[in-house]
């Protein structure tokens, strides 16, 4: 009788149960790998919105250009800008933030009064995307950006 040679190494039934395991695994995680991703997105404009809110309502308390400070949001962008309204503001002081076009803030305007930092408008700005509403800051009368 022959000796048999035992050689190292995988079969290929043990490769393909393996590759097999891999692709269920993945296409199981994938579709929460992306909403996870989508939700980073969110919140990292919505970060960056809150941080134009707390810019318009420092300046404004600094006096800075001796003017009031805003922030007007339309869909696909948000500007900081100086001024008394958006319509009458000084364009070239503006900082103008493009978001994506799946996402939506809406229209309107906060504008924060020069010294005292009193809001023109109170209430939530928020941020829609595919459905989902997210809280970016919520304004209080006195001036104070929750978020």
């Amino acid at each position: 009788m022959a000796k048999r040679i035992h050689k190292p190494g995988f079969t290929l039934n043990e490769v393909i149960l393996v590759v097999a395991v891999f692709v269920l695994m993945s296409s199981l995680s994938i579709p929460y790998l992306g909403d996870f991703y989508r939700n980073q997105n969110v919140g990292t404009y919505c970060k960056g919105l809150r941080q134009a809110l707390y810019r318009a309502s420092y300046r404004a308390i600094a006096g800075e250009r001796n003017s009031d400070w805003g922030v007007y949001t339309t869909t696909g962008n948000y500007t900081l800008y100086s001024g008394n309204s958006y319509a009458t503001r000084s364009t070239q002081f503006d900082e103008v933030y493009d978001i994506p076009n799946t996402m939506s803030i809406g229209n309107s305007e906060i504008r924060f009064q020069i010294h005292t930092g009193i809001p023109s408008t109170t209430g939530t700005v928020s941020i829609q995307h595919q459905g989902t509403t997210t809280v970016c800051a919520t304004v209080v009368e006195t001036g104070l950006i929750d978020s």
